[in-house]
């Protein structure tokens, strides 16, 4: 595998600990989903943001079609047959541009976790909630357009959580009583 590295935003590894370890044999590139923040506006001239894998906009030699919604924290683990390389250009958000033969792809979802608050909105347990978790990021995506607004503002009674699929399984946070590792905040169900 050859990699040229032009940007700090690339990060490659192999699942281990409590997940399901992926063959040694192929050539594995794991991707995770992450949102990238007041990049794109709308007709309104609000900031938007937007989901990503590993802060970059990737092309591939073959077409990887996702037929599934994409949520932060999401991993997509694709299996090439011999080398691959990898080259981005350093502006932001990245371009990137992977060369090789892929064998196989899929995408890997994170868990959603949800929760309600009665009486009081998050904004007002913002400072508990965020002692709670181990946050990516502190903002709460509003809509499936991308717009958010910080943790502290949201007046929202409900919140669904995406996990961090590659710090939960990096830092072995499967095991009871590890930190929850949260990748994305959302004011709706993003599955």
């Amino acid at each position: 595998m050859k990699i040229k590295y032009i940007t700090p935003f690339l990060l490659f590894s192999v699942l281990s600990g409590c997940a399901n370890p992926l063959p040694v044999n192929d050539e594995v590139m794991l991707l995770d989903a992450a949102f990238v923040f007041d990049y794109l506006e709308n007709e309104e001239n609000e900031k938007l943001a937007s989901l990503l894998f590993n802060g970059g906009y990737y092309s591939f030699p073959n077409e990887i079609k996702i037929d599934k919604t994409l949520v932060a924290g999401d991993q997509l683990s694709i299996t090439f047959n011999g080398d691959y390389s990898v080259t981005c250009q350093e502006i932001y958000p990245s371009k990137c541009l992977v060369e090789g033969e892929i064998k196989s792809y899929t995408l890997i979802e994170t868990r959603i976790r949800s929760m309600h608050i009665d009486h009081v909105t998050i904004k007002d347990i913002a400072d508990e909630f965020q002692k709670s978790f181990k946050l990516d990021n502190k903002y709460v995506i509003l809509d499936r357009e991308g717009r958010y607004t910080t943790l502290d503002s949201y007046e929202g009674h409900d919140l669904w959580l995406s996990e961090n699929k590659r710090k939960m399984t990096d830092f072995n946070a499967c095991l009871e009583g590890s930190p929850i590792y949260i990748a994305g905040l959302y004011a709706y169900d993003p599955r």
